[in-house]
């Protein structure tokens, strides 16, 4: 499968900079023997204080086999960041995607206490909390299905 389109390539790790916002979706693609193996969507948040992040992992079948999604928000005075990340993997005994971790992090990637005052504090202003319903789903089994839920113009 060969992804076709108006590409435009980057030439920074500041695609919001870069691009002044020109764009709403930034996808990254990766290639193994010639088939698209890994995929991420970054939105690109006009505002500045969140990010989301996809990424998608396909077998040589171009079947869905892994997942991480993340979103980061900042909150609080002190301009904290808080990120929700939930990661997905094959269960080829139920053949269904599995959550297999979720976890509350800050900017450093320290996982939180789910107790701890921090987020509870995060959570309690909701800077988090709507996106995670959201996160937590995934539409599409295989490529040739993300492709068509993204619009993206593709042949076999």
């Amino acid at each position: 499968m060969k992804v076709t389109g108006k590409y435009f390539p980057v030439k920074t790790k500041d695609i919001e900079s870069e691009f002044g916002f020109e764009f709403s979706t930034v996808y990254e693609f990766v290639k193994k023997n010639d088939k698209i193996a890994y995929i991420r969507k970054t939105p690109i948040s006009p505002s500045g204080d969140s990010s989301i992040e996809y990424e998608y992992y396909f077998d040589e079948n171009k079947r869905l086999i892994g997942a991480e999604k993340n979103v980061s928000s900042f909150y609080g005075e002190n301009s904290d960041v808080l990120r929700y990340n939930v990661e997905y993997l094959l269960d080829n005994k139920t053949d269904k995607l599995e959550r297999i971790n979720e976890y509350y992090a800050d900017i450093d990637g320290k996982k939180f206490d789910p107790k701890s005052p921090k987020l509870k504090k995060a959570l309690k202003e909701g800077m988090i909390d709507g996106f995670i319903e959201y996160l937590d789903k995934i539409t599409f089994r295989d490529l040739e299905s993300f492709m068509k839920t993204e619009k993206i113009k593709y042949y076999k």
